[in-house]
């Protein structure tokens, strides 16, 4: 789907109130602004909005006034001084005022910002986007300067209306925004992590118009979140969605029910061309000409999907929402999110299953559909296979997936699934337990020397399946080698894997096991007639002490899962175990690990087990985690001894 974060940041400004423009900025003392801010790079003096719905010819406007005022603090900030404006097919951007204030012999002058330079916005994972940039280059930037920047802005469509963040990354003194609405515009303020920061509310009413005034003062910097928990997650922030218009001869309905959505939605998908060619019906046919089960036809289809169209993100106005037909899609072998649903749902329609265009967010946007029932709440199209008895979520983008599983960045979310052009029902998707996913690495250790060699094999199962094969896919075998060096690490940077085994990795419905010999140099101790070996070969999650003092994000997991490692040690002729290290183990819902030792006869083994049972773990159970952390590093340091007989 379209990547709605780009035309939010468009539309979405940090802004100076427009009355600084008409004067002389009021410029507050840089060494004030140090002591205040002393461990800072920058502070927005200004940060606001003015956005302005109203009836224009009996039409719906929305207008938009956007400032900003940054002040730098320090000489490395100067390092930051660009800035940016984006816009699309859905905005339109002029009137763009840049400018410094510099210090030059203790006073303030100011430098017009004339480099503007206008580029496509294409993300690195986006083969076209019609988003574009404008980049502008600040002149005389040092500590102490002002950027400051002004533009308006023209909403074309009030479906991608604004949303408004009242924190940014650096610290705000003030941040303002203000929204006039006309009297037959209905709009309504969705309001989001309000209890992070205060923010003063007020309304006025003048001749057709509400005005709305929303301000926040002293806003401290905010955290940036990761891959699951975006700054959507974190910051202060409204959406303002325009419910209805009412014009002259008729009301137009836009965002204010799931209803209103599925019929924003459905408006895409029910001019979809929907005739199949022969070739087509033909090649569904022979994809699932041997299949016994419904399921057995829908994991064929989902597969050659995936075999076969490449998956090419593509975003260009509505197109950013609209799929092409199944035909196309087929035709032309390749297509975006929309494209892989639309090839996926006419398969299974042709195949006689019952299948359906879908919509979800990832799991970095927070919102549910009651919550926001607009466009925001998505960035995602796959194909629900809904049976009586099931809901089987078929995405083509993921081309590594096991049938059955829900793609691991939507799990959790809910998918609003189109049923008819008049009927939809949206469904809670489930999170997979970390019994489903597991890694089992099991090894056969010698002693040799300072050194050890070793047989192992490593299985991976359920998303962690899904992981290993599209590390591996694609990896030339002249490459191979040196990936699995790194995949398979163990005991220390001399690890190096001599001969290996590596099934077909396309086989979706089957674990990923690697059987493999190693040999680790200088990892043994010999001290006379002792000899010492780590039998924690493999170091798992060592590093991954939470910085409390920096971070206020939950951790991410993508998945839950748990990791088991059997390390079994051939104790060698002359010698006997003179020292084994005490069962540790540690317990917690959410995360847990556990070491036991056996010996039996020539051998002594440790059975190593780690349970990651969340996908984000909370700032309040930092602490928990960071207990686990140490004590499982206390465990790793723990040493098998043996003697001379």
């Amino acid at each position: 789907m379209k990547n709605i974060k780009k035309i939010y940041w468009v539309i979405s400004g940090i802004i100076l109130a427009q009355t600084c423009l008409a004067a002389k900025i009021k410029i507050p003392d840089i060494k004030d602004m140090t002591a205040r801010y002393s461990n800072q790079n920058a502070v927005f003096l200004y940060n606001n909005k003015d956005i302005t719905f109203d009836i224009v010819n009996d039409s719906l406007k929305i207008f938009q006034h956007n400032e900003e005022a940054i002040m730098l603090l320090n000489e490395h900030s100067k390092n930051g001084a660009k800035n940016h404006i984006y816009f699309g097919k859905f905005n339109s951007v002029n009137n763009v005022n840049t400018y410094t204030y510099y210090l030059s012999k203790g006073k303030y002058k100011k430098a017009e910002a004339t480099n503007k330079k206008t580029t496509n916005n294409i993300g690195n994972s986006v083969f076209y986007d019609d988003s574009k940039q404008i980049e502008i280059t600040y002149p005389m930037v040092n500590k102490g300067s002002v950027m400051i920047m002004a533009y308006d802005e023209v909403i074309k469509d009030a479906h991608f209306s604004d949303l408004f963040y009242f924190q940014s990354s650096v610290p705000t003194e003030r941040t303002v925004l203000t929204v006039k609405v006309h009297d037959n515009v209905k709009v309504e303020f969705k309001k989001f992590n309000f209890d992070r920061v205060h923010i003063a509310c007020d309304s006025t009413h003048k001749g057709k118009y509400t005005i709305y005034t929303f301000t926040g003062y002293n806003m401290p910097a905010a955290k940036y979140g990761n891959n699951y928990t975006s700054i959507r997650h974190l910051w202060p922030h409204i959406h303002m969605l325009v419910n209805e218009v009412r014009l002259s001869d008729r009301t137009e309905r836009y965002f204010e029910t799931t209803d209103d959505l599925f019929t924003y939605y459905n408006g895409f998908i029910k001019t979809i061309d929907t005739t199949y060619s022969e070739e087509f019906k033909d090649k569904v046919k022979e994809i699932t000409q041997n299949c016994i089960s419904d399921n057995d036809k829908a994991k064929a289809i989902l597969y050659w999907v995936q075999d076969n169209i490449k998956y090419v993100a593509f975003e260009d106005g509505y197109r950013g929402y609209i799929p092409h037909s199944s035909q196309k899609v087929f035709d032309q072998r390749y297509g975006d999110c929309k494209d892989m649903a639309s090839i996926i749902v006419g398969m299974m329609k042709v195949a006689g299953l019952p299948c359906y265009y879908s919509w979800v967010g990832t799991r970095d946007i927070p919102y549910t559909y009651k919550e926001l029932p607009t466009i925001a709440a998505d960035n995602h199209m796959v194909a629900a296979y809904l049976t009586k008895d099931s809901l089987i979520i078929l995405d083509g983008t993921m081309d590594m997936y096991e049938y059955g599983y829900v793609p691991h960045h939507i799990q959790g979310k809910e998918v609003l699934i189109r049923l008819s052009d008049k009927d939809y029902t949206i469904k809670h998707l489930p999170v997979t337990a970390f019994t489903e996913s597991r890694i089992i690495d099991s090894l056969s250790i010698r002693i040799n020397g300072s050194s050890v060699t070793g047989v192992a094999q490593k299985r991976w199962e359920g998303y962690n399946r899904y992981e290993i094969a599209s590390t591996l896919d694609g990896v030339k075998n002249d490459k191979l080698n040196k990936t699995l060096n790194k995949i398979l690490v163990l005991g220390n940077n001399t690890f190096i894997v001599n001969n290996f085994n590596i099934p077909d990795i396309k086989d979706r419905d089957n674990p990923i096991t690697i059987d493999y010999s190693f040999n680790v140099t200088d990892y043994v101790q010999n001290l006379g007639n002792e000899i010492y070996i780590n039998l924690n070969l493999d170091k798992e999650f060592a590093e991954y002490k939470i910085d409390t003092t920096f971070s206020c994000r939950p951790f991410a997991n993508d998945f839950k899962f748990y990791e088991t490692t059997i390390s079994s040690l051939e104790i060698p002729d002359g010698f006997k175990v003179s020292y084994v290290p005490e069962n540790v183990s540690y317990h917690n819902p959410y995360f847990s690990f556990k070491i036991e030792y056996s010996q039996n006869n020539n051998r002594i083994t440790q059975l190593k087990t780690i349970t990651m049972n969340l996908l984000d773990l909370e700032p309040k159970d930092f602490s928990e985690w960071d207990k686990m952390i140490l004590e499982l590093n206390k465990a790793y340091n723990q040493t098998v001894g043996l003697e001379k007989i």
